[in-house]
């Protein structure tokens, strides 16, 4: 189930990104032709017909028009982007969370199993019932560490 929301995902973002470049697109072209026509309909640009400032006007509405709509799905795709990176920004703070869980219970167990595997005479070394004690001592370990998780809401 994992690898088909993961295959969705992936072509969301990149119809995110495609939509996005387009309107960049769209956004390149209209801003130097809506200044046109503005200039088109103040009468600052001469050399048509007479009378044309109504036609220039309705130009420019039209125009404007699909401005005002590029701006407002460029700021729908802005939205679906930054939820896109907060998604993802939570997914990877999970992931380091559940890793940074798992770390810090190995961590005493391997330094336990590293200490008493050393060539070095240790307390209790030659005690018959040391590998019994060393693992229960490293559940009760894990036992405390899971319930300190589990405490502050970490598991």
């Amino acid at each position: 189930m994992d690898i088909s929301i993961n295959i969705k995902a992936k072509k969301t973002i990149e119809e995110i990104l495609i939509t996005r470049k387009n309107l960049i697109l769209l956004n390149t072209i209209f801003k130097p032709q809506l200044r046109l026509f503005h200039k088109f309909e103040s009468g600052e640009i001469k050399g048509f017909v007479d009378n044309m400032e109504d036609y220039w006007g309705n130009i420019l509405d039209y125009y404007q028009k699909i401005w005002d709509m590029v701006e407002d799905y460029e700021e729908l795709i802005k939205g679906f982007s930054q939820t896109f990176d907060s998604l993802l920004t939570n997914r990877t703070s999970e992931i380091m969370k559940i890793l940074t869980i798992f770390s810090a219970t190995l961590l005493p167990l391997t330094f336990l199993a590293s200490l008493y595997g050393m060539n070095v005479s240790l307390p209790f070394a030659q005690d018959p019932f040391v590998f019994s004690m060393l693992s229960a001592i490293m559940i009760i370990i894990v036992g405390l560490l899971l319930l300190y998780f589990k405490k502050n809401k970490w598991l």
